[in-house]
């Protein structure tokens, strides 16, 4: 077993967790034993492949130095049979010596090195993480404190919060400051500046009071937001007294097209057997799209599509409205919105004629 690297989560939650703790004169912060001096201190493990490493007891070395590289020793503690579980781990920094005064200078660097079940030597885990507990005194909250002073490229965040929980949540309370900002330069393949991915909540939440919830802008030929769910919201803005979506370019609908199954596509008329003319009507033709099926309370935005260089098939009427078929007297499915000319029967639908329909909810 080969270990990689410590998830990124473990390095903030130390970060403040030490900090409360060492500028405080012994008072412990995140809930740990003021008696005991000890840490809460959580992490993952990976292997070379960036894989969870297997599940079992694995042996942990913890250092404080005063210096990213060599430099001076100032605690340390070996620790044996912490578990690991999907390469998470919890343990307490503490646990069998205390946590010394020595450690209130300016800067610490925590060095861990991990030992696997089957194996007899300890892996150092690189680089060590620094720790900035420069303080005059204990803030009144742990997260008003300065943050590491490392990065935490290629590291990754893995675990469980309650229904509903927030995995990672930033709160910044300058005026006109920035919660998190996501910068994406040129590279090869997809590039995001903030990527999010949920099952069935939010993949991104933004909420602001007067700014952007969410803000996202892109270069040449870049995505600014992008918004994926399966069974949710992709994407949703709200705002209470400004704009919920600002849009400085394009707007582009993936798969939209003839018939899509899209919020907005081109509903082409079909007169043949079968098709989606109304059977009791045949100036209205029957939209079928899940985004408009069951849907009364749908917003349909409806004009005619000439086709390009007007070489597509008009509709007799160019003067069409939509209604909600709630009791299937089309005979195509009750729940369904339809097309229809104002001029009655003296304008019956055209084969093959289009529509451009895009559908608010």
């Amino acid at each position: 077993m080969r270990t990689r690297t410590l998830a990124t989560l473990t390095v903030v939650f130390a970060c403040i967790a030490l900090l409360a703790l060492l500028s405080s004169a012994g008072s412990v912060a995140q809930g740990a034993a003021p008696a005991t001096g000890t840490v809460p201190y959580s992490g993952q493990l990976s292997d070379d492949l960036g894989q969870p490493v297997a599940d079992g007891a694995y042996a942990f070395r913890f250092a404080l130095y005063d210096d990213a590289q060599g430099g001076n020793l100032l605690w340390a503690e070996t620790q044996s049979g912490v578990a690991v579980k999907g390469g998470v781990f919890t343990t307490q920094l503490g646990n069998l010596a205390a946590l010394p005064e020595a450690a209130r200078a300016k800067s610490v660097w925590l060095a861990v090195s991990v030992r696997g079940p089957d194996e007899t030597a300890f892996t150092a885990l690189s680089p060590r993480q620094s720790l900035d507990v420069a303080v005059a005194s204990a803030p009144s909250s742990p997260a008003a404190s300065a943050a590491c002073a490392h990065d935490h490229f290629g590291e990754s965040w893995s675990g469980s919060t309650t229904l509903y929980g927030t995995a990672f949540e930033v709160e910044n309370k300058v005026m006109g400051g920035t919660g998190i900002k996501g910068v994406a330069n040129l590279s090869t393949g997809v590039r995001y500046g903030v990527y999010g991915e949920s099952l069935d909540s939010h993949g991104v939440y933004g909420k602001t009071n007067s700014g952007f919830g969410v803000y996202g802008r892109a270069y040449q030929n870049g995505t600014g937001v992008v918004g994926v769910s399966n069974t949710g919201v992709g994407v949703n803005a709200y705002s209470n007294s400004g704009y919920a979506i600002v849009i400085d370019g394009g707007i582009r609908v993936e798969g939209a097209g003839i018939d899509s199954d899209t919020p907005v596509f081109i509903h082409k008329v079909d007169t043949s057997s079968g098709g989606n003319i109304c059977a009791i009507q045949t100036y209205s033709t029957v939209i079928d799209n899940p985004f408009t099926n069951n849907q009364p309370d749908a917003i349909l935005i409806v004009t005619p599509n000439f086709g390009a260089n007007n070489t597509g098939v008009a509709p007799v009427d160019a003067s069409q409205g939509v209604y909600y078929d709630a009791t299937n007297q089309c005979l195509k499915g009750a729940g369904k919105w339809v097309i229809y000319s104002l001029n009655g029967p003296l304008a019956p639908q055209v084969n093959n004629s289009m529509y451009n329909v895009m559908v608010v909810h």
